[in-house]
């Protein structure tokens, strides 16, 4: 892809436009800046090298939102090479308050990719999510309702800003999540040695049919809980099958040894 320093550089415009800098200094604003994001549309490609510099080499602060309009005035502008160069970019950041405040900036920065529905743009997102799970960028990618982001979307059920972002976008998935989450009867649970959690999962099944069992201990079994209530979100309450397990389940996975927890989920007993 090519660099966006490079396709803006040389845009034909002086990169000290007056007018330009004087809606960029308004962003910094927390009064005046949501109104400096339309106006700096409405100035046309000439904007994206002045947001491009503020966004990649401005100072990185606790007040996020300057960077965050300065994000959505580019996705206005259409400038998706100079969003991807963000996110692609190092972090530069250093302590938990400044790292959440840029985490702000870059949920926005993948929401704004939103507007791209191609497969480079997917692929890109796809990479981004296996690196990092960001709530932003696991709702652009689960919008796309590609089978290819089940396992991306499975992991960002582990963390706690992004899942329901996971949920959301299994249950746009439908059919192909239910498919990937809750296999045929005939192979009893999930089948011993699939990939990615699945594959982690699939020991239970074999351990009820007498083999050793590839993963065990409680993460075992929690996990195999937490994709259970994800199948149950996306079957509804009205199934045995797809029922959500109950506390005690867990407790009993804490204490008894996966196999067995995971045998009783999957049978109901």
């Amino acid at each position: 892809m090519e660099q966006a320093g490079q396709r803006y550089a040389d845009s034909g415009n002086s990169p000290d436009d007056p007018e330009i800098l004087r809606l960029i200094a308004c962003l910094q604003s927390l009064i005046d800046g949501q109104s400096a994001i339309c106006a700096l549309a409405a100035c046309g490609p000439r904007a994206i090298p002045p947001l491009r510099e503020f966004l990649l080499s401005g100072r990185v602060t606790s007040v996020p939102q300057p960077r965050m309009w300065a994000v959505e005035a580019l996705a206005l502008l259409g400038a998706r090479d100079v969003l991807i160069e963000y996110l692609q970019a190092p972090g530069r950041v250093v302590g938990a308050r400044l790292q959440f405040a840029e985490d702000a900036v870059r949920n926005t920065a993948g929401r704004g990719l939103s507007a791209w529905r191609d497969n480079q743009t997917f692929e890109i997102l796809l990479d981004l999510c296996r690196k990092r799970n960001l709530p932003g960028i696991v709702e652009t990618l689960a919008a796309f309702g590609r089978a290819e982001a089940i396992p991306c979307l499975d992991r960002a059920l582990e963390d706690d800003l992004c899942r329901k972002a996971a949920e959301d976008g299994f249950r746009n998935l439908g059919t192909m999540a239910r498919s990937a989450l809750l296999p045929a009867p005939d192979r009893v649970g999930l089948t011993y040695g699939n990939r990615g959690r699945a594959g982690e999962l699939g020991g239970a099944a074999a351990a009820s049919r007498g083999a050793r069992p590839r993963v065990a201990g409680p993460a075992c079994a929690d996990r195999f809980v937490r994709s259970r209530y994800m199948r149950s979100r996306l079957c509804g309450s009205g199934s045995r099958q797809c029922a959500a397990p109950s506390a005690l389940v867990r407790l009993e996975a804490s204490g008894r040894g996966a196999a067995g927890a995971c045998s009783r989920i999957r049978t109901g007993d």
